[in-house]
């Protein structure tokens, strides 16, 4: 459909040098290709407790039927219909452990890999795509979503998959084979991924516009098929399940207001203006990946203007989904932030080898060691995090998109079960409640929910009510931040027992003020005396005696 006009580069085409030590850029490809894969073996292997987001999205998987899938899902959560319908018949089949609900992000994230490095080879110089695969083996944050009960692992490998199957027209014409397969698949695609849509379009546009451009009209109904399909299947799954998440005012305000994720359209203040830089640079780190911002920025725009010089066209189909993003963030359809941006790593990536490469074009040969340096620097903290997660899982930084592993609940429901005895009370801090209903039946809580239940009413948050009360042996927090008063009147109802167990996970919010477990504790210490207490990453249990 499009023609190439330039000459090829050393940048973004196949040389034949030959590599020194023997280590050719062929054998490095495959190379972090098999250590991409192990990292997210090790990473699923790991068998982690579902934290509260993966906890929100396992409960509406469990509790609801296929077609119920199609409704808006509790707890504020949002995910595509066909990742919930797939992620649903996994645990029809194979049951609903941990490692059947991740199943789908996990071989998402493998084939990921096996996608990515066969655009890089299309894209790219052998040598430029075996650092781009380095770079995508080693993110962090591709590795970790590998294994969550969350869709951005699988909105990767189908942005991937899609380029793959279309960047192969920027060279020739595209048959009506092959536009009928992209209709339909693109079509079905939709409702598999929320962002694909950005890059389908993105795509598209990059196609039609030049065609309509030269007025090659013999093309334009192959267009015009192609755009046409992948539209009405979006609108479709826009009107039955994506408006209710775009008119969803709590999400909008979360993210406009904690997130600050929609770009200002139009910029009308410095704050504004200060937004395009933030959320540039904090791009490169996450979800990319590559800490050192200002090296990834660097070498991104000595990519993008590598890609001008020589192939305008590659350059336009990479940075057009991103481009139609930032066009959705400011019309407030879709948050430019973080996690939700995962699928946009790949071009990112490949823009910033391309440009690593390109130094070779004004730095002098006796030179060439600084390349390698600043190869080896930009290189060096995914490789850290990689090694640090790959030998402690349980390392954290001071930076929570680092961590492999995040409230860790099992252990501590383990404890529980271990230590307690007939008669004990439970208290469950209230955004522990939903791991806790996973987990139930699991490690045998079951016996505590006896007798008259006391159905919570939802508040106006989050942290909607998952499970009834059963006083006095259960008792289920409420939503208390903004009032401490409903926690007190909670811990009055166990005053006079001798050993009541206090359940806590997803008590510290980042970016709170307030560490909530401490304060509930103390509160409780004046009311008895600790007896007991076991703690893993990010959850927690104290076992106290309030007859005092």
């Amino acid at each position: 459909m499009l023609q190439l006009r330039q000459s090829p580069s050393p940048i973004l085409e196949e040389t034949a040098r030959r590599p020194a030590y023997g280590i050719t850029p062929r054998r490095m490809l495959w190379l972090f290709i098999l250590i991409g894969v192990l990292l997210r073996v090790v990473q699923y292997a790991l068998d982690t407790s579902l934290w509260i987001d993966e906890a929100f999205l396992a409960l509406n998987i469990l509790e609801r039927s296929p077609a119920e899938l199609l409704d808006p899902l509790s707890y504020r959560q949002g995910a595509p219909y066909g990742f919930l319908v797939l992620t649903k018949g996994a645990t029809l089949l194979l049951g609903t452990d941990e490692w059947v609900l991740r199943l789908l992000p996990f071989l998402s994230g493998i084939a990921s890999l096996l996608l990515f490095q066969k655009l890089a080879r299309e894209l790219l110089s052998l040598q430029a795509a075996a650092i781009a695969v380095g770079f995508f083996a080693l993110s962090d944050r591709l590795i970790y979503y590998s294994a969550e009960l969350k869709q951005y692992s699988s909105d990767v490998a189908i942005a991937l998959l899609v380029y793959v199957l279309l960047v192969s027209w920027r060279k020739r014409k595209a048959t009506w084979l092959e536009i009928l397969t992209a209709s339909i698949i693109g079509a079905v695609l939709i409702w598999f991924s929320h962002p694909v849509i950005f890059v389908l379009a993105g795509l598209g546009l990059a196609y039609a516009v030049p065609i309509i451009y030269e007025k090659r009209w013999r093309q334009v109904s192959k267009v015009f098929v192609l755009l046409a399909s992948w539209s009405v299947s979006f609108l479709c799954f826009y009107w039955i399940s994506l408006r209710s998440l775009t008119q969803n005012e709590a999400l909008q305000q979360s993210f406009t207001q904690r997130h600050n994720a929609f770009m200002p359209l139009p910029p009308t203040s410095f704050g504004d203006i200060r937004w395009f830089f933030e959320n540039f640079f904090d791009f490169f780190d996450d979800p990319v990946g590559l800490p050192l911002v200002g090296l990834a920025a660097f070498f991104f725009a000595a990519g993008l203007y590598q890609f001008w010089r020589v192939d305008k066209t590659k350059l336009t189909i990479l940075v057009s989904p991103l481009l139609i993003t930032l066009l959705a963030s400011g019309l407030h359809q879709y948050p430019f932030k973080a996690r939700l941006l995962l699928f946009l790593a790949p071009i990112v990536l490949l823009t910033v080898a391309a440009g690593v490469c390109s130094t070779k074009d004004w730095i002098k040969a006796e030179y060439r060691w600084i390349e390698a340096i600043l190869v080896l620097i930009i290189f060096l903290h995914p490789v850290y995090y990689a090694a640090n997660n790959l030998v402690n899982p349980n390392f954290i930084t001071n930076v929570s998109s680092r961590q492999r592993v995040r409230e860790h609940i099992k252990p501590v429901l383990s404890y529980i079960n271990k230590n307690r005895q007939s008669g004990d009370k439970l208290h469950i801090y209230y955004a522990a409640q939903y791991a806790f209903k996973y987990y139930t039946d699991k490690f045998e809580f079951s016996d505590l929910m006896t007798g008259t239940p006391v159905v919570l009413e939802p508040s106006d948050n989050w942290f909607e009510p998952a499970l009834s009360s059963y006083p006095p042996q259960l008792v289920v927090g409420q939503y208390s931040r903004d009032n401490i008063s409903i926690f007190l009147s909670e811990l009055e109802q166990l005053k006079g027992s001798d050993r009541v167990w206090f359940l806590f996970s997803h008590a510290h919010d980042r970016r709170s003020k307030i560490d909530e477990e401490e304060l509930f504790l103390s509160y409780i210490q004046q009311s008895g005396t600790q007896i007991d207490a076991f703690s893993d990453i990010e959850a927690s249990v104290y076992l106290y005696d309030l007859r005092s």
